[in-house]
């Protein structure tokens, strides 16, 4: 029976449906603020980091070499035990020069940044429901288009300006694969010039975009069963060239990052790299599978190998019963969903050098939706066989991929808008009791918030106020402060802990660049000098300030009762417990 136009408008509307509820998830972003690293990215498009920094193809190298690190650290734009050899820059010129351009166009405001990049998360979803449309069957690819577009994955490129690059080249990316995919399903060559003009486009947005090497790989040993090994390799060679290029000369120009904790060199520190790795990848997964916001892992560093394990065999098991449910019907529909799975595996492996995160898992959610969309299929397609089995998968897909899912793409939608919002208060809401010119000098800086942001969204909102901002710790125990002369204080934290103890320090310094007690590092207007050290960290360390704390140019500075205020030392000899109190993001 042939369709009617109705027939065809119910279909459009069947699978417009799930893009649309995911797009209502954005609707607080018309509301937000700047988050994090955009305050960054507009000081740096502004020429007001630094002035030589004003390039618009290179706004995301924030560290292009040692000499530019030590600028950044003496300015104050990075804490004190930054380590002078870390580097991030990274190759996004496109993304870089799409930023620059939206706020020569349309301002400063936020507002149409955060339109851009809800388009772009927008574009991705749709690209995402265009592939399993092409390589799933119509229910599979149903319910997998629903499963990402519930998903919190990719969320933050949404709802973060400056992680819209992850939303850009993984629309590039899906382009790409799905172009080879349909040429593959309709029996057509490779459109071999498109693909790599895709891909070439996605790589200037960001290096997520590599991950459509492995992705086109397994789609094309998934979906050419009928070729040569060396007709599967001509149909990828473009893909695999352009990503060994482009991965040769990205090591070789120096971009990457290293000298962090939290980042991996793996050209450098090979050894470690291994031996974070698994542990990475199982956090990834368990993200994928179980929608757990990766980030949250940094809260509890001690829980990683749990989690890595639970996830590595969840998905083994997964796989395991996804292979012995197959039948010789869906036997192609099964190669296409283990292409998707192994393919987006690997593709996640840009994201394991860095802070684990959703955002990094923008392409790889292709392969986690189809595989938990060929659970439910199959649970469906044996409900009468096997009842309860059946029934307890899909009521486990429905609350984790439905219920928490949603729970936490909430969770985070309403943390970055809040926390956006606390950045804004933080610039126009703090009082400081201070001259004009003034070192101002963060006693503790724990939360991330106000220990890595609070420097430039207050150099961004007022620039009046000049002078410079410094991050003294971060810590969540309560810390001893001395006055030791009329210029002078020490800092230790009351319970024997070290002044960088909290996880978001390891962003700036590798614990193997160790202090030593008498450490002396002159910065600008500050100078710090370690007196004690546990494990390298330094535990107890005198400021020194080129001007006194009475009506001079430096200002303590504490957060309390929800904002920024300045803070009187005691007389020159006497010391005062300083309580931490947990920040705008609750650390």
């Amino acid at each position: 029976m042939s369709s009617t136009p109705n027939d065809a408008r119910r279909e459009r509307l069947l699978w417009a449906l799930p893009l649309f509820v995911s797009l209502l998830f954005c609707l607080p972003a018309l509301w937000a603020d700047h988050y994090n690293d955009d305050w960054t990215l507009r000081l740096i498009n502004a020429g007001r980091l630094s002035p030589d920094d004003a390039n618009p193809w290179q706004l995301f190298e924030f560290t292009r070499s040692r000499e530019h690190a030590g600028r950044l650290i003496e300015g104050g734009f990075m804490p004190w035990w930054s380590s002078p050899s870390l580097r991030l820059r990274f190759f996004r010129p496109l993304s870089s020069l799409l930023f620059s351009a939206e706020a020569h166009v349309f301002g400063e405001g936020p507002r149409v940044a955060h339109i851009h990049s809800v388009a772009w998360f927008a574009l991705v979803l749709w690209l995402c429901s265009q592939l399993f449309r092409t390589v799933l069957t119509r229910r599979m690819a149903l319910v997998a288009t629903w499963i990402a577009a519930l998903s919190p994955h990719a969320v933050n490129g949404a709802l973060w300006p400056s992680a819209r690059n992850g939303l850009c080249g993984s629309a590039a990316a899906l382009a790409a694969l799905i172009l080879h995919a349909r040429a593959r399903t309709q029996d057509r060559p490779v459109p071999r010039l498109w693909i790599s003009a895709l891909f070439l486009l996605g790589l200037g947005f960001g290096e997520i975009t590599i991950g459509l090497v492995p992705l086109a790989l397994a789609l094309e040993w998934a979906l050419n069963d009928r070729g040569s090994w060396k007709q599967r390799l001509a149909a990828t060679a473009p893909v695999l060239v352009i990503g060994h290029v482009y991965l040769l000369l990205y090591v070789l120009l120096g971009y990457g990052a290293g000298g962090s904790a939290l980042y991996l060199d793996p050209a450098k520190e090979l050894g470690v790299a291994l031996g974070e790795l698994p542990l990475r990848l199982g956090i990834l997964v368990f993200d994928g599978l179980f929608t757990v916001p990766s980030e949250l892992y940094l809260l509890v560093p001690t829980a990683r190998v749990g989690i890595a394990a639970v996830s590595l065999s969840s998905l083994l098991a997964l796989v395991v019963w996804l292979h012995r449910t197959r039948s010789d019907r869906a036997d192609t529909d099964h190669r296409a969903v283990m292409a998707l799975l192994v393919g987006s595996l690997f593709a996640a492996a840009p994201g394991l050098f860095g802070i684990p995160g959703g955002r990094l898992l923008s392409i790889a959610i292709v392969g986690f939706s189809a595989a938990i969309a060929a659970l439910v299929d199959r649970a469906l397609a044996r409900r009468r066989e096997h009842r309860l089995g059946s029934w307890a998968v899909l009521v486990a897909v429905f609350v984790v991929r439905a219920l928490f899912a949603t729970l936490f793409r909430l969770g985070m939608t309403m943390a970055i808008v809040t926390t956006g919002a606390a950045q804004r208060r933080i610039a126009t809401e703090s009082r400081f009791q201070c001259p004009e010119r003034t070192t101002y000098a963060l006693i503790d800086g724990a939360d991330p918030t106000l220990g890595m942001y609070a420097a430039p969204a207050l150099a961004y909102v007022r620039p009046s106020i000049g002078g410079s901002f410094r991050v003294l710790s971060m810590q969540t125990d309560t810390l001893v402060l001395e006055r030791t002369a009329e210029r002078s204080i020490t800092l230790a934290p009351e319970h024997g802990g070290t002044l960088t103890d909290f996880i978001f320090a390891d962003v700036f310094r590798t614990p193997r660049e160790r202090f030593t007690a008498g450490q002396t590092l002159r910065l600008g207007t500050m100078t710090a000098r370690v007196i004690t050290v546990r494990d390298g960290r330094p535990q107890r360390v005198e400021f020194s300030f080129e001007s006194s704390f009475e009506g001079g140019a430096t200002c303590l500075v504490r957060w309390r009762n929800g904002r920024l205020e300045s803070f009187v030392p005691p007389a020159i000899g006497q010391s005062v417990r300083v309580a931490h109190e947990p920040g705008p993001g609750g650390f």
